[in-house]
């Protein structure tokens, strides 16, 4: 045995991550750690209401010299920040074109449906001026309520929230790695984006070295742990495997791997929590007063985000059936010839960047570089025609086929093979004129499809000539 009985180990004593920790200790943390915030907790306060983001401040300000906010999560979240303020009004600008689309909608079923059963003139006029009277009433309350949701974000000459952080974080922001320690600390996220060893692996659908952005945040917060020599609290709304150690479906802490990889360079605990989770901590630790339709707008915000994320990765999530997104507007041609346009875009593309910079060129009503992002993934890649990896899109054997030679009865099967529910609404409607197969796949869409998707595929199947 040779010494080895008696030497005083416990059971945990090197396997430090298979212990769960307790509640004084997480209370020890908040008092006494360094409290790191995500990026998306910073860039989610122009998601949440008023209420919710004093109190979110009133807690991380409580915090004081703990709270410590990573240099690369500053990096990120100014590099967002235009894009944060402008989902404020593009996201009630965009419901409120759905409804009016709606409106329209409406009207014009009401229209067709009184035409067939000879509706009298009076009572036609009856029913639209009802549907319009409605409508109009959803929209002016919506427009009100999004003035005022503006109003408590950016005031006349100022950002509200970004003064409002600044104050908070002042003093409290870490500095840059050395540039060679950067590239070093980049090589490393990357490395381990493709190994798939947490944290941030998840991200290999972001482009270039932004896929690296989570092993910078990790980086240097384990720096400031380990300089500081207590324990790290870091807030998150990533709700990914590549954080979190998960046991049938159930979030159980950090992922284990994080664990000992804190444990081993700085020697202390590593704790997990949600924006949910903390502000439900704080009331208790910290001695603020935390008000509970504050702790539900951060849940509802943190499942919006969860959603946004598993809506990006669905493909993998489905075995190989994939999502299908609208083809641009206003760009001519039919879509098998909009296609073919994609496709020597990507040809003749350096890189996934050069490729959205034509994109965008091509099809100016998409603005945005996230929707640039969306769109052309969820046609091109789901159609099976590009590969997208970090900052690279290439064309596979079936999108370099369709390049050389378009076929629009290759596009046909690739729609009918490779689109979740392409099949099953093809042959709901195959003995429906257009206004009933539209109401069909309103009232019955396959499972798993919304209407809105169901009416999307309706109208791909209808462009490819697949419901003649």
């Amino acid at each position: 045995m040779n010494g080895e009985v008696g030497t005083g180990r416990n059971l945990f004593d090197g396997f430090e991550e298979y212990r769960s920790p307790t509640q004084e200790e997480y209370r020890s943390a908040l008092l006494g750690g360094v409290i790191v915030p995500d990026t998306n907790v910073l860039r989610n306060l122009y998601r949440y209401n008023a209420r919710t983001r004093q109190d979110l401040f009133a807690a991380l300000g409580k915090l004081e010299d703990r709270l410590w906010v990573p240099h690369q999560v500053v990096l990120e979240f100014m590099e967002g920040l235009d894009s944060a303020r402008r989902d404020i009004e593009e996201d009630g600008q965009k419901v409120l074109k759905d409804l009016r689309s709606q409106r329209y909608e409406a009207g014009k079923a009401l229209r067709e449906w009184a035409n067939r059963v000879d509706l009298p003139k009076m009572k036609l006029e009856t029913f639209d001026k009802r549907i319009t009277e409605g409508f109009n009433r959803v929209i002016e309350d919506i427009e009100t309520f999004a003035s005022e949701e503006r109003r408590g974000v950016q005031g006349s000459s100022s950002d509200q929230v970004l003064d409002a952080l600044e104050k908070l974080v002042r003093g409290r922001v870490g500095g840059p790695l050395p540039p060679d320690e950067h590239s070093a600390a980049v090589e490393e996220g990357m490395r381990r984006v493709v190994e798939k060893i947490p944290p941030g692996y998840k991200d290999n659908r972001k482009s270039g070295h932004r896929a690296a952005g989570d092993y910078l945040v990790w980086k240097q917060a384990i720096m400031e742990a380990s300089r500081r020599q207590c324990p790290l609290v870091l807030i998150t709304a990533d709700q990914k495997e590549d954080w979190w150690h998960e046991e049938r479906g159930q979030k159980r802490g950090p992922r284990r791997e994080l664990i000992r990889e804190l444990r081993g360079t700085a020697g202390v605990q590593l704790f997990l929590k949600s924006p949910k989770a903390f502000l439900e901590d704080a009331k208790n630790y910290l001695a603020v007063e935390i008000s509970t339709q504050s702790v539900e707008d951060v849940q509802r915000v943190d499942v919006s985000v969860a959603l946004e994320f598993l809506r990006a990765d669905e493909a993998t999530r489905t075995g190989g059936r994939y999502g299908l997104e609208k083809m641009p507007e206003g760009s001519g041609g039919d879509y098998a010839e909009r296609v073919s346009e994609m496709t020597q875009l990507v040809s003749s593309a350096t890189s996934y960047e050069d490729f959205l910079d034509a994109f965008q060129q091509r099809f100016p009503s998409i603005t945005r570089r996230d929707e640039a992002r969306r769109r052309s993934r969820g046609i091109l890649e789901s159609l099976g025609f590009v590969s997208i990896a970090g900052d690279s899109i290439v064309l596979t054997d079936a999108g370099r086929q369709y390049l050389d030679e378009p076929s629009l009865g290759q596009l046909q099967e690739c729609l009918l093979r490779r689109i979740r529910g392409a099949v099953e609404i093809k042959e709901m409607v195959s003995a429906l004129d257009v206004g009933e197969s539209q109401e069909a796949v309103i009232e019955r869409p396959p499972a798993g499809i919304s209407s809105t998707q169901a009416l999307r595929i309706l109208k791909w199947l209808d462009q490819l000539q697949l419901l003649k």
